[in-house]
């Protein structure tokens, strides 16, 4: 009989899907996506959320999974050299998040999980404008492989 295990990275996820919703329902438009976003999304003015899996490592007791969390604003596709979007808007954002992630504990079965953000990059989106971000978090847990003896 197989035994059903949910995997740190689904865990992780799930509560970065729950806290982006919490902070951002204000959001009209928001798409959240379990997987790499493209870099043309956002084009069509909607807000585009990814999280996908970086790296996993055990060090001792603790478990380290590493995640990309993309955040990608809305913006028009064709380039205007006059158009001006402040990059003070999608700053605020990622602090919004940096904040609600310092808030959020992660609690799995007797798993108890903690988020640090580890860097956040501010890429242009196709017009050249600062509209997104894209956040590398890494979750620290308890290393599942241990057993009890």
């Amino acid at each position: 009989m197989a035994t059903t295990v949910t995997d740190p990275y689904t865990i992780l996820a799930d509560a970065i899907e729950v806290v982006v919703r919490n902070e951002f329902d204000d959001e009209s438009f928001l798409t959240f996506r379990h997987d790499r976003l493209h870099e043309s999304l956002g084009s069509d003015g909607n807000l585009y959320v990814g999280v996908s899996p970086e790296v996993e490592r055990t060090q001792g007791i603790d478990m380290f999974q590493q995640v990309l969390i993309q955040f990608y604003g809305g913006f028009h596709p064709d380039v205007d050299p006059y158009q001006e979007i402040d990059p003070r808007i999608i700053a605020n954002k990622a602090e919004r998040l940096r904040r609600a992630l310092a808030r959020a504990r992660v609690v799995a079965t007797s798993e108890v999980w903690f988020f640090d953000v580890l860097d956040t990059n501010y890429p242009s989106d196709a017009t050249g404008n600062k509209t997104r971000f894209e956040m590398r978090i890494q979750g620290r847990g308890q290393n599942s492989a241990l057993v009890e003896t």
